[in-house]
């Protein structure tokens, strides 16, 4: 720590050494000084400038006009996957989430029955081939051809 004393009220200061060749102010004057050389740094007075004053405007008040967006030349839309309509479907359909008319793709899966016939004859006739016989009882069920969803 280095002593110094302010030029202008002979107060002394500690300051680091790293502030040795810094500007250093006097807490008690407010002073700006240079340690080393104890010049006096003075800064000029930085007064803000005024507002211009506001003048009224004269004649009616109208609100102001908002101008349109200019729109390009051409218009850029989001891309939207098209949906097939096809018509000639059953009479009244329409799926409840895409809305298309198009006929529902009529699918197979094993039944409920035929799956309990399976477990009943794997269990009982010890891994006999005659257990398949359940896996082929099937039942329909129709899905939507657009979106794929399951209808009732």
């Amino acid at each position: 720590m280095a002593v110094v004393s302010c030029p202008a009220c002979n107060q002394k200061l500690q300051i680091g050494y790293d502030q040795l060749s810094e500007i250093v102010g006097c807490p008690e004057c407010t002073t700006a000084f240079e340690p080393v050389t104890g010049r006096v740094v003075s800064y000029p007075e930085v007064s803000e400038p005024e507002p211009p004053p506001v003048q009224a405007p004269k004649g009616p008040q109208f609100p102001s006009v908002v101008e349109p967006q200019r729109r390009p030349a051409y218009s850029v839309e989001p891309h939207r996957p098209e949906r097939t309509q096809r018509r000639g479907g059953p009479a009244g359909f329409r799926c409840v989430y895409c809305n298309t008319d198009s006929p529902p793709l009529v699918k197979q899966k094993v039944s409920t029955a035929g799956w309990v016939i399976f477990c009943v004859l794997l269990t009982t006739c010890i891994l006999s081939p005659l257990a398949l016989v359940g896996l082929f009882i099937k039942e329909d069920y129709r899905v939507c051809s657009s979106c794929g969803i399951t209808l009732g």
